[in-house]
Formats: C-alpha cells, structure tokens, sequence
C-alpha cells in the first residue's frame, strides 16, 4: 500500500460492517474487543491514526463518519461490564496444545530506528538465516526491484537489486531454510484491484553480506515463477514459506474472511496453480482490523505470525498440523503495536526467539517483543 492517505484504506473502513461478532472460537482475553463501544471507540483512533498523514483534508466526509462511530456506539445503550481493556496479552500463557508451548513476551520496545530514506514504505521483512541481527526489507509498489540488508542498528549493509526482475507490487517476504539452503522469497502479489489474473514470487539463496559493510550495492539473480488463483484475482500481503515442506502459502487481504492458498515451488519459469486450502476469521468486529498485510512462520513451524494495521497475532501450531489447520483455533496471543503508522510488516527473529515488526513511513521504528523465557 502506499504511503500517505490510501484511498483503500478508507474504502475499508466505509464498508465495514463493525458490528460483526462472528470470530473464532472464544478466547477469555479477546472478549473485550466483541463489544461495540470497545471495538468502535478503539477503530476510530486507529483509522485516524491513518488519516492524519498528507492529503487528509480529501477525506473529510470519511473522517466525519469515524468520529461519529464512537458516538453511534454510547447512543446504543451498552453497558460496559467491568472489565477494562488490557494493556496487550503479552502476559497470557500460552497452553492451547502442550505444557512446555507457554511463551511469554515482553511488551514492545524499540530495538532501533531504520534510518534510511529510501526505504519510506516498507511492506516486508524478513530474518537472515546466515547471521544473527540482520533483516532483509523491500519497500511496497513503486520502488526498484530490491531489497534492503538493515541491522539491529538500523544501519543499511547492502541494497541488493534483482537482476531482470520487475516490482509490480512487492507485498511481502519470507526466510526459510530448505533442503539445506537459506532461501529468501519475494511475493510481487499485491493487487489492490483485484485484476492480475496471475501474481508472480522472485526467490534467491540468501546473499552473504558483512556486518561491517555499509550501503553495498549487489546486483542478485532471482528464480522467478508465476502463481495462479483457482478462484480468480485476490489482493494479497502475506506471505509465509513453510519450513516443513517449503511450500507456499499466500493469505489474501479481505475484511471478511481472510482466505489462504498454497502451492509448492513449480521451478525457474515455471507456473503453478494454487490450492484453495480454506477461509478463516480474525477475532475482531471491526471488519477493517481484519485485513492481513503480513505474515511469517516461526523457523521450526511451529507457530504463525499474523500482521494487521492494529495488532500482531501469534497463533500455535499443533505438531503434525496440516496447512489447512494452522488457524483452527484462536490465537494464543494479540499484541497491539503503538507508533507504527501503517503495519505491513512483520517477523520472527532468526532463532524464533522474539518478534519484530515495522511499517511504512520515513524514519519507521522496529519494533521488538522480546521473548521473556
């Protein structure tokens, strides 16, 4: 998505239908987002948050409506029940499958700021499988076909430019070691639209870069294969590589219900057909806070990370999961990401130890939820 005021955003949030309570299966510390005042009081900020970037004063009508959801929702009559907003769930164990899965983060800090100005919309990052500290980032439609090595300094190593490749609208990537090799994937599967009857995802072995370097400039050669939905176009932001069998997964972008794809790497210039392998929902009424803009898997499979304007989502993975189970049940946890203007994208540490995510913007922090033990 673009930086600045995004016409989709806002088509979003006109459209939605907040007060749509179907979600997952109940989860005691997400009851607090199925009440309405909650949910509409908390969206308005968010969608504000949004609006107040350059261009706003087109929006104004859209912006009188958000300001009176707040109010529709005290004229309704609802009585809170007690229980205040929590800070995040950061402090919830996690026991959906197995004893020893408890995790517990910390709440988020700031591990540094990206400074770097060429790198102003990032829609994906991703953890090096090579080296501790270093994130691989690309910025969202409109840039060169590259991506960004970034260290936990924010200092840029290298910008790595992919060799014949084009950037229709790079959404999102992934790390993954395969086979035996450290793999990083680019998904050119953006659609805002909804009008490429086919989207396109670059890979390459990790390059090797130097935590002394700064600012390299590598030119990289990139595999390249096209992917086809069996439902028609779908906007998409998501991406996860699954370590267990390398396979794909693409999760569409939908205030509904977010749908989820798969295929396996079809080769160098080949094409593959994607599987349809599901439809889920995210816990939130709001239907906006419902649109994934990023995803990763954990380097073990063993937990999912979903990215939305609002939040960050873990989910568990069961061992022996199948694809089509990863987002059965609830997730286990739900962060909320203050300071970031617009959330596209999100990811594990390189040991799966913490999490990190950015957005887009000049100068945008990464963030860090630490892993507590």
């Amino acid at each position: 998505m673009k930086a600045g005021l995004s016409l989709k955003v806002l088509r979003h949030a006109v459209n939605s239908n907040s007060g749509d309570s179907t979600i997952f299966p109940e989860s005691p510390h997400l009851t607090i987002f199925k009440r309405p005042v909650v949910s509409r009081l908390l969206n308005a900020m968010s969608l504000l948050s949004h609006l107040a970037r350059p261009g706003f004063l087109f929006c104004l009508p859209s912006l009188f409506f958000v300001c009176l959801l707040p109010l529709g929702a005290c004229a309704s009559g609802e009585t809170p029940t007690g229980n205040t907003l929590p800070k995040d769930s950061t402090k919830i164990s996690d026991t959906t499958w197995v004893e020893d899965s408890v995790v517990v983060y910390t709440q988020p800090s700031t591990l540094c700021i990206i400074d770097d100005a060429r790198l102003d919309e990032i829609s994906g990052i991703a953890s090096s499988r090579l080296i501790d500290g270093v994130f691989w980032m690309h910025n969202d439609s409109g840039d060169e076909p590259r991506m960004f090595a970034v260290d936990s300094n924010g200092v840029t190593l290298a910008v790595c430019t992919f060799d014949g490749a084009q950037n229709v609208d790079y959404e999102d990537m992934a790390s993954v070691i395969h086979d035996g090799t450290a793999w990083l994937y680019i998904g050119d599967v953006g659609d805002n639209s909804a009008g490429r009857a086919s989207v396109t995802i670059h890979r390459l072995p990790e390059p090797e870069v130097q935590t002394g370097w700064r600012d390299r400039a590598l030119t990289v050669a990139v595999e390249s294969a096209v992917f086809r939905y069996p439902d028609g176009a779908r906007d998409c932001e998501a991406l996860i590589v699954d370590p267990r069998d390398g396979r794909i997964v693409l999760l569409d972008k939908s205030t509904t219900s977010c749908a989820m794809y798969a295929a396996a790497w079809p080769g160098d210039g080949e094409e593959a057909a994607l599987e349809h392998l599901g439809s889920f929902r995210l816990p939130f009424d709001f239907a906006f806070w419902r649109l994934v803009t990023g995803a990763d898997i954990h380097p073990g499979g063993q937990r999912v990370l979903l990215r939305t304007y609002n939040a960050v989502l873990e989910y568990v993975v069961p061992p022996g999961t199948p694809l089509r189970g990863l987002f059965d049940s609830a997730p286990a946890h739900i962060f909320s990401t203050p300071g970031l203007i617009q959330a596209e994208a999100v990811c594990y540490s390189r040991d799966g130890r913490d999490i990190l995510t950015t957005s887009e913007g000049v100068r945008p922090p990464l963030l860090i939820l630490r892993h507590a033990y």
